[in-house]
């Protein structure tokens, strides 16, 4: 998706695109390049956590506790949160692109549609 999107602007109006679909699949992207990296914070942090709640719970001593694992903080400016399902609409954008009469089998691989 992203390669697609670093491609699409050359090829939108020769395509035929309607702009406002490529905008919403540029936020869908960008969202998209922003939640995949955090999930794996997020899952070393919640990781972290539970080992320390273990820790606490169970031992292994009576040793005095570390300091808390400290929480991922995101960013003050977000990128927008576009609606659900990205896969659907990249697939739409897939399929608009290929619907045009200006379609080549090029630009399918210069667009990353193998």
């Amino acid at each position: 998706m992203n390669h697609f999107m670093q491609e699409i602007p050359a090829y939108e109006t020769v395509l035929g695109l309607d702009p406002a679909e490529v905008i919403a699949v540029k936020e869908l992207n960008n969202f998209v390049q922003f939640v995949f990296p955090w999930q794996t914070t997020i899952q070393l942090y919640s990781k972290s956590f539970t080992s320390y709640k273990h820790q606490l719970h169970f031992g292994p001593s009576v040793a005095l506790m570390g300091a808390l694992p400290i929480i991922p903080v995101y960013p003050a400016v977000l990128p927008v949160i576009p609606l659900g399902n990205v896969r659907a609409q990249f697939s739409n954008i897939i399929q608009n692109c290929m619907k045009s009469p200006n379609f080549t089998k090029d630009i399918g691989l210069i667009l990353g549609n193998y």
